[in-house]
């Protein structure tokens, strides 16, 4: 998946200038780097009115799919994903930043208000992410009466600054886990169990 993001970075930044960790990478593995650019190739040919940025690939699925299901399971306890298991991939859409409107962007990486579900097992990894945050809400009619009102929001893990992070949320009979890999690539996934 990184050769993918790196092959489509470098069409999308003018100038974008690999540095030579990257570029050994590209001539350590060429084959990897050739397979990547014929897929790119190849799904532009088979959809002539498609633009790059539309590129949709399985093994990329795959590689979001067993990413979603470790963060679910590290961090909420939840989600371990087998043929036998309860839990099933119901949706997976993922895009590529150019597009994505900003607006899209801002509201994917805002933290997701967990206030109306159930917390995680307690214990979890996913604690260390809850917020909460507490609103004053004053009435213009009667300036005494200050209500306060507590909400609890599920933030971001940040593995590394702007390379990559990922958010987990248990909704009733579903998780939620967003991936965002080096600000380019945005991932949704949604889990369903069959209780």
């Amino acid at each position: 998946m990184w050769f993918v993001i790196e092959t489509l970075k470098q069409k999308y930044y003018e100038n974008y200038g690999s540095d030579n960790r990257t570029m050994n990478r590209f001539s350590k593995y060429p084959s990897l780097a050739r397979k990547v650019n014929d897929d790119i190739c190849k799904y532009l040919s088979d959809n002539p009115d498609a633009s790059v940025w539309l590129f949709k690939n399985d093994d990329i699925e795959k590689v979001i799919i067993k990413l979603a299901s470790g963060h679910a399971v590290f961090e909420l306890s939840e989600g371990y994903y087998t043929d036998n298991n309860e839990w099933y991939i119901e949706q997976i859409e993922y895009a590529f930043l150019p597009v994505l409107s900003k607006e899209t962007v801002d509201s994917f990486n805002t933290p997701i208000n967990i206030s109306d579900y159930l917390l995680p097992e307690i214990g979890s990894r996913a604690f260390d992410n809850i917020k909460v945050l507490e609103f004053s809400l004053q009435s213009f009619n009667e300036q005494q009466n200050i209500r306060k009102i507590k909400s609890l929001w599920m933030d971001w893990t940040v593995v590394q600054e702007r390379k990559y992070k990922y958010i987990c949320v248990l909704a009733n009979l579903q998780m939620y886990v967003g991936i965002c890999i080096n600000e380019f690539l945005f991932a949704s996934n949604i889990f369903s169990c069959n209780e």
